[in-house]
């Protein structure tokens, strides 16, 4: 028998599922060494990074594994950079080893910095095959054939981009991208406490983007039945807000779709954003 806290937890949950935005692709994440630094300049920091369901645990680095006796560089189809507080973006080197993605990244002004991880976009078919199921399909049609007897029920391109901030000596606002899938932080990501809200802005074009639904999740629920995440939903200005329950490291993830034109080698566009956020204790 449902208790009235059961009872309340499945509702959470129903909620929670309504307004998840549906991945077409894996998690992935990036997590930096710190988030907060002082001690004057220059400083360094470490990126980790990884394709994987299980959250901030490594399954696959960016753009394939590599060879088994030593650590790779991935193709071109991956690329990590630092965006500072001013001034130009900067590529940075990224190795791959067996299950993640590694990078050092040097830092020389004040004030947060963006590191961020964008793959090329990707194809995908999405098909019914004959026994009834669906199933999908990387490369675009007369490249990447459908199974025997498949329907194709649409062809999508997936871009996905990951990110985190590091502030050093103060805090200044996070970058911002003013093309394609962004987050602006109405509060700093780096001023995150258990008990206190933290507002954000989702953006396309530059453009807030209203009902658009986020899911965060915290760390350390691998073995949990119930991630214990919570759904958010953007209001008409594109803004949502979060009251941190618990302290650590929290994944944001946001995805958007609109129909290709008619002239695209595409049905749909799809992009996702996945953002590391770390939430200090009270």
């Amino acid at each position: 028998m449902n208790t009235p806290r059961s009872c309340k937890r499945i509702l959470m949950l129903l909620a929670a599922a309504a307004v998840v935005p549906p991945v077409w692709g894996h998690a992935r994440w990036v997590l930096l060494s710190h988030s907060v630094l002082s001690g004057g300049l220059p400083q360094v920091v470490s990126v980790d990074a990884s394709i994987s369901n299980e959250l901030f645990y490594p399954d696959l680095p960016f753009g394939g594994r590599p060879l088994p006796e030593s650590a790779a560089r991935p193709g071109p189809q991956v690329h990590l950079r630092v965006d500072p507080p001013e001034g130009a973006p900067e590529p940075v080197v990224l190795w791959q080893t067996a299950r993640r993605s590694i990078a050092d990244v040097p830092l020389t002004e004040a004030g947060t910095h963006r590191v961020r991880l964008e793959q090329a976009p990707v194809v995908i078919q999405r098909y019914r095959g004959a026994d009834g199921r669906t199933g999908r399909v990387f490369g675009p049609p007369g490249r990447a054939a459908l199974p025997e007897g498949a329907e194709r029920l649409e062809t999508f391109r997936y871009r996905a981009a990951a990110e985190a901030y590091v502030s050093i000596d103060g805090f200044s606002p996070p970058p911002v991208d003013r093309e394609g899938l962004a987050v602006e932080w109405l509060d700093h990501p780096n001023q995150a406490f258990v008990g206190e809200r933290t507002c954000l802005t989702v953006l396309f074009d530059a453009r807030p983007l209203p009902g658009v639904g986020l899911l965060a999740t915290p760390e350390g629920t691998r073995a949990r039945n119930a991630r214990a995440a919570v759904a958010l939903e953007t209001d008409a200005h594109g803004r949502a807000c979060i009251e941190w329950p618990r302290a650590g490291r929290w994944l944001i993830e946001v995805e958007h779709a609109q129909t290709a034109g008619p002239d695209a080698d595409v049905d749909v566009e799809r992009r996702a954003l996945f953002v590391t956020v770390e939430v200090q204790p009270e």
